[in-house]
């Protein structure tokens, strides 16, 4: 399992641009989710699409001192697990 330290201590903090650009991105596809009267794709590769915009905001989130390092270790954790659902999801789609 990955520790949440080493995500922190690896990961550079992200531009405001990169997070910003991600966000947006994430925003568009819900919406454009909402109005598309297209097949729904199920809920773990929903999930994983999120995640994989909101990965710099949760990096930068990481390594905010505003926010009380129990908070930051818990945003940590949540990322290196879905960071080892998203490894996971990748591998069996190999298969």
């Amino acid at each position: 399992m990955t520790n949440p330290d080493d995500i922190r201590q690896k990961a550079k903090m992200p531009a405001f641009e990169t997070i910003d650009r991600a966000v947006s991105a994430v925003n568009k596809q819900l919406a454009l989710e909402s109005t598309a009267a297209v097949a729904e794709p199920d809920a773990l590769q929903r999930l994983l699409a999120i995640y994989e915009g909101l990965r710099p905001l949760l990096v930068a989130l990481t390594m905010l001192p505003l926010l009380r390092p129990a908070w930051r270790r818990a945003i940590a954790a949540l990322s290196a697990a879905l960071e080892g659902v998203a490894a996971d999801f990748k591998a069996g789609k190999d298969l």
